[in-house]
C-alpha cells in the first residue's frame, strides 16, 4: 500500500482448519499505537491512514477478526490473497461508512451523526438538532485529528415548487379562511377562479398567482436561517470547533431529490476533503 509504519506494535494470532480441503480461518490483527508515515508508490490505493485512524479505540488499539474461508481443490483459491482481499474489503468499507465505528467513540445511534435533516420550508432549529451539533462538538473533542464538515444539500426546485403552492394557500386562507392542505377541494376551486381556468395543474396554477421573485426571497432565506442557526451555535457553544458548513455547487448530484440536509463528512485534518 506504500505507506511506512514509522513505530508501533502488531500483533497477529491465526487459527485455521482445513477439513476436506475447506479452509476455516479465524485471524486476529492487533495494532497498538501505531504512527503510519506518507504514502508513496505502493500497488494498491486503499484510504488505509483513514481506516486505521477510525478503528483506534481510546487507548489506540486496533482490533480486528478477520475470519476468511475458502475451497482449497479450487486452483484459484490462495489463503494469503483470500486474508488480504477480507482485509481490503474491511479498509474500503471502514473509510466509505464511517459512522458505525465513530458512533462508538460517543455511544451513539450511528444515523445521530450522520446527517441533520429538514423538510421543505423547514427552517426550525430545534431541540433535536441542537442536540445532533452537541453529538458533533463530543466527538471533534475525542477525536481530536477528525476534521468534520457538514455539507448542505437541497434540490431547490423541488423547494421551489412547495414553496409555490404554499404561498398560493396563503392567499386562499387569507380569503377564504380555510387551510388548503385541509381543503383541497375549494383550494382548486380558488385556483381555478382566480386564473379563469376549467382545470388546473396546482402547482402551475399557484405559479400564476406568486411571483416568482417572492420566491426566490424565500428560498434563500430558507437556506439562509438553516446555515446561519448552525454556524452560529456552533460557534456559541464553543469557539474553538473546526466544524464547517460547505454549500456544494448547485450542479452537483447530490442535491437532485434531496429535501434540505446537512450530511456529515469526516477526514483527517492531515487530509483534503474532496467537495462535490
Amino acid at each position: 500500500m506504500g505507506v511506512p509504519i514509522l513505530y508501533g506494535d502488531m500483533y497477529y494470532k491465526s487459527r485455521t482448519e482445513i477439513v476436506n480441503n475447506q479452509l476455516e480461518s479465524e485471524n486476529k490483527l492487533v495494532i497498538n499505537n501505531a504512527e503510519l508515515g506518507d504514502k508513496s508508490g505502493g500497488l494498491y490505493s486503499l484510504p488505509i491512514k483513514f481506516a486505521l485512524f477510525l478503528l483506534k479505540d481510546r487507548q489506540g488499539v486496533i482490533d480486528l477478526d478477520i475470519p476468511v474461508s475458502g475451497d482449497l481443490d479450487d486452483p484459484t483459491v490462495s489463503i494469503g490473497k483470500i486474508v488480504w482481499t477480507t482485509f481490503k474489503n474491511l479498509i474500503v468499507k471502514v473509510a466509505a461508512a464511517p459512522f458505525d465505528f465513530l458512533a462508538s467513540v460517543i455511544n451513539v445511534d450511528p444515523k445521530d451523526i450522520k446527517a441533520i435533516e429538514y423538510a421543505y420550508l423547514d427552517t426550525a432549529f430545534t431541540v433535536d438538532r441542537q442536540r445532533q451539533l452537541d453529538l458533533l462538538l463530543t466527538l471533534e473533542q475525542k477525536k481530536t485529528d477528525l476534521e468534520i464538515e457538514l455539507m448542505y444539500y437541497n434540490d431547490r426546485e423541488n423547494e421551489r415548487r412547495v414553496a409555490t403552492v404554499n404561498e398560493a394557500g396563503k392567499l386562499f386562507a387569507a380569503e377564504t379562511g380555510q387551510d388548503y392542505k385541509a381543503n383541497e377541494k375549494d383550494f382548486i376551486q380558488f385556483l381555478k377562479s382566480k386564473i379563469e381556468a376549467d382545470s388546473v395543474d396546482i402547482v402551475a396554477a399557484s405559479e400564476k398567482l406568486v411571483p416568482v421573485a417572492t420566491i426566490d426571497s424565500l428560498l434563500d432565506q430558507f437556506a439562509n436561517s438553516r446555515r446561519n442557526s448552525i454556524e452560529k451555535y456552533l460557534s456559541s457553544t464553543s469557539d474553538s470547533t473546526g466544524i464547517k458548513v460547505f454549500i456544494p455547487e448547485a450542479k452537483s448530484p447530490k442535491n437532485v431529490g434531496s429535501e434540505p440536509v446537512f450530511e456529515v463528512k469526516y477526514t483527517m485534518k492531515e487530509e483534503t476533503p474532496v467537495h462535490e
